[in-house]
């Protein structure tokens, strides 16, 4: 299944798009950190996986859906 690149005239999917890149970001992080890391390889991407926690926050806020 091929996608194309979101639009800006699409705001929905693009932030969809930025969600999944958000959850790649945190999925792949937390792969690397099961690995036998030196602490300053783990503290990069423990930071990095903090990053995308905090833009995933703010990408959900921005989703158009209520309770």
């Amino acid at each position: 299944m091929t996608t194309s690149p979101p639009t800006t005239d699409d705001p929905l999917r693009r932030l969809r798009h930025d969600i999944k890149g958000c959850l790649n970001s945190i999925v792949l992080s937390a792969e690397v950190l099961s690995d036998d890391l030196e602490p300053a390889e783990a503290a990069d991407f423990l930071d990095g996986l903090a990053r995308a926690a905090d833009k995933m926050a703010s990408l959900m806020e921005q989703l158009p859906y209520k309770d």
